[in-house]
């Protein structure tokens, strides 16, 4: 038998083919899975022992040392922010590496954040225009076909 310590970065319950409780932690990026109820919750620290088999790490026992503590409403909006942070700058650096690479280093988070949030805009406002556009020029392609009486759009 086998022992990992580490922090449950993500638990998963579900139910198997036979209907029985099943739940998997994943601790420092590998995965642990045992029946019945999930007996640690995300962001706990934990001892785990188990055993490699051929369907991956199984568990035959899981110790708490300390549970996670409850994130405050606050830490919740920040941890949100940050992953919208993140998103944007890695958008930014994916469709503009310039203004990543001016941006790098000089500007605050903030900075960063309006700059980001600016060009979102202006590409979601652009492609917009784009599609409002295309669907006009479908409008303005149908014509009615004087034999059948029948109107028919022609697919640009």
């Amino acid at each position: 038998m086998e022992l990992k310590q580490g922090i449950v970065q993500l638990v998963s319950q579900k139910k198997s083919k036979t209907n029985s409780d099943m739940f998997g932690l994943k601790i420092d990026g590998e995965w642990f899975n045992g029946f019945g109820v999930a007996p640690a919750g995300k962001g706990d620290a934990v001892t785990v022992s188990y055993e490699k088999t051929a369907y991956g790490n199984s568990v035959k026992k899981v110790d708490i040392a300390t549970k996670a503590t409850a994130l405050t409403r606050d830490e919740r909006i920040k941890a949100q922010d940050d992953r919208m942070l993140g998103m944007l700058i890695s958008y930014i650096k994916d469709t503009r590496p310039q203004i990543a690479e001016l941006l790098k280093g000089k500007a605050t988070p903030q900075e960063v954040e309006v700059v980001a949030r600016e060009i979102v805009f202006r590409d979601y406002r652009a492609a917009k225009i784009f599609l409002d556009n295309a669907e006009e020029q479908t409008k303005s392609d149908q014509f009615v076909s004087s034999d059948k009486l029948v109107v028919e759009t022609i697919k640009i």
